[in-house]
């Protein structure tokens, strides 16, 4: 499963604190550039690139999850970074209700299968809302990566 193969426990933010999706997308982006995962020269078109994504369609799939993604030539390796946000923020999803838990995705353009691969297997493990309110309950980034690794093995 590409979730669990390329989730790393320093790319997850526990109870975000972001009033907007924007303003996550930057948290996210910066803690991607302080883990190695991308360059910081490459900051500003990804952010773009996930800011236009949301703008032509929201990535907010409803249930509580927003998957934000994005192909680029400056990514190398498929990246995955997951926040929760406790106090759930406005993503304008599809079922018009917040989101608390965000899984962002960056993959490389040569990786295009298994973006899409990506989006179907999140989209598919988050929608279960018990797994929603476990992930929400936890307070570290090592206890929210468990959490998701033992959901995966009880599949």
């Amino acid at each position: 499963m590409i979730l669990f193969n390329n989730l790393k426990k320093g790319n997850i933010l526990v109870n975000a604190r972001s009033k907007e999706p924007i303003t996550l997308f930057n948290k996210l982006l910066n803690l991607a550039v302080k883990n190695g995962e991308i360059q910081s020269g490459n900051l500003e078109e990804l952010k773009s690139a996930l800011t236009a994504r949301e703008k032509s369609m929201t990535t907010g799939i409803g249930k509580g999850l927003a998957i934000p993604h994005c192909v680029s030539p400056k990514v190398k390796t498929p990246v995955i970074m997951l926040a929760t946000i406790n106090e759930g923020m406005n993503f304008a999803a599809i079922d018009d209700k917040p989101v608390y838990v965000v899984v962002l995705l960056l993959f490389p353009e040569s990786k295009m299968s298994s973006h899409v691969k990506a989006l179907a297997e999140i989209a598919q493990i988050m929608r279960d809302n018990e797994l929603i309110k476990k992930l929400l309950a936890l307070k570290t980034p090592d206890g929210i990566l468990k959490a998701i690794k033992s959901y995966n093995n009880d599949e």
